[in-house]
């Protein structure tokens, strides 16, 4: 027996004309037409009533053309869509939003267009007030909202709608964490219901808890389609795979870079996870990272300066070897120092980070090297929390041919 609603995909192909010209070469000459860009290749999907899909894939996969073409803001160049249902897309925030009317405006009107009366939507009114929870702003016109405030008033329009599919790209992480688990929360109780349940995500957090069934895509064609699990661990693999080449061709450069400096080489700079060497990592993992450098000449009052931020420049955490040691330290030439700084418990949130490592000489910068890593947050446990700096300390030994330092940094509170 077919499923009441469904959405039913065969051999979709969508091609977009770009502004670049190409020279074709044939037997009367070289002529010039237009490139054409394929953004979906012979997509063939089949989704049934009751089950919940995720959608994932690199920026400029596809995920988001194939979203508007099953909700039907878009055209296919070619193959069939059949889509059985009422539709509501949410494809990023604010699309289905009138900016002109107020939040309250914008909830009768959604109402209106799919056949409920203004009574009924009336009856309703309080549940959505509290669901929505921006108060005064709910009668502000939504062209003065935060792209969170705009989050909530789409979330209120389908918790009385009641969509028989929903398509969600990329806004389930829009707004605080009391938000996201009021809106995932609903969105789980639609599913219940036997409706039909599309989520554009990059994080497999989200993908893993709200879907049972994924979809990979890369460059406009299919990977994988299969139970969820087993395509997120496939895709996150690729994706560290992605990165590690990445990071390693960053450290040829640093290594380059570093060449600048006369007086310090750098031997090694890498980090550890359950002695591992890796650069993407898991929140709550325990972190170590290994420096070695050698002199070329006698250095005195020698300091080290440790600096991770994230991509955007924001500090995260910041040391000074001479904060936390009067001592003044002597290298001789050619003599090695090798540091060890431990991150317990490293609960960062979900993002790229950099760490660097400068050597001083008489508050001058003498040598320095960084490197780039990768922080997951499997659990969606940390929202950008601030790190408190509690035990930094340092050990230095002056007698053989070795300096180590073992530092520590713990952040937890």
């Amino acid at each position: 027996m077919e499923s009441k609603n469904y959405i039913d995909l065969r051999n979709v192909k969508k091609e977009y004309a770009t502004n670049q010209l190409k020279h074709i070469k044939d037997k009367k000459g070289i002529k010039k037409q237009k490139d054409i860009f394929v953004a979906l290749d012979n997509i063939t999907i089949r989704v049934d009533e009751g089950e919940k899909v995720g959608v994932i894939g690199l920026n400029g996969a596809g995920k988001s053309t194939l979203m508007q073409i099953i909700s039907g803001y878009s055209k296919e160049s070619q193959g069939k869509v059949e889509v059985c249902g009422r539709v509501n897309a949410i494809l990023e925030v604010g699309t289905n939003l009138s900016k002109e009317l107020t939040g309250r405006e914008n909830i009768y009107l959604a109402g209106e267009m799919y056949g409920l009366s203004k009574e009924q939507i009336k009856e309703m009114m309080p549940q959505i007030i509290e669901f929505v929870d921006i108060g005064p702003y709910f009668d502000y016109p939504i062209k003065t909202y935060s792209s969170g405030m705009m989050a909530r008033v789409a979330f209120a329009q389908i918790s009385f709608i009641e969509p028989e599919i929903l398509i969600i790209d990329e806004v389930l992480g829009v707004g605080d964490i009391s938000f996201v688990e009021k809106s995932t929360k609903l969105i789980q109780d639609l599913c219940k219901k036997g409706k039909i349940l599309l989520v554009v995500s990059h994080s497999m957090s989200t993908i893993n808890q709200m879907t049972d069934r994924c979809i990979w895509l890369n460059q406009g064609k299919i990977v994988m389609d299969d139970k969820t699990k087993t395509v997120t661990d496939s895709y996150i693999k690729y994706i560290r795979k992605l990165q590690s080449e990445e990071y390693a061709k960053e450290a040829k450069k640093r290594l380059r870079d570093q060449e600048q400096y006369k007086d310090i080489v750098f031997k090694q700079f890498l980090m550890k996870s359950k002695d591992v060497e890796q650069d993407i990592f898991e929140s709550n993992d325990d972190i170590s990272v290994f420096a070695e450098l050698q002199t070329r000449r006698s250095l005195k009052n020698v300091d080290v300066v440790f600096k991770i931020e994230n991509k955007l420049g924001i500090v995260y955490m910041k040391n000074k070897m001479s904060k936390e040691s009067k001592e003044i330290t002597f290298l001789e030439e050619n003599q090695t120092l090798e540091i060890l700084i431990k991150l317990p418990n490293c609960n960062f949130t979900e993002d790229t980070y950099h760490i660097y490592c400068y050597i001083l000489e008489m508050e001058k910068v003498i040598g320095q090297i960084s490197s780039s890593f990768k922080m997951l947050d499997n659990k969606r446990e940390y929202y950008q929390k601030p790190l408190i700096l509690v035990d930094s300390c340092w050990n230095m030994q002056y007698k053989g041919e070795k300096i180590k330092n073992e530092h520590y940094w713990d952040n937890t509170f």
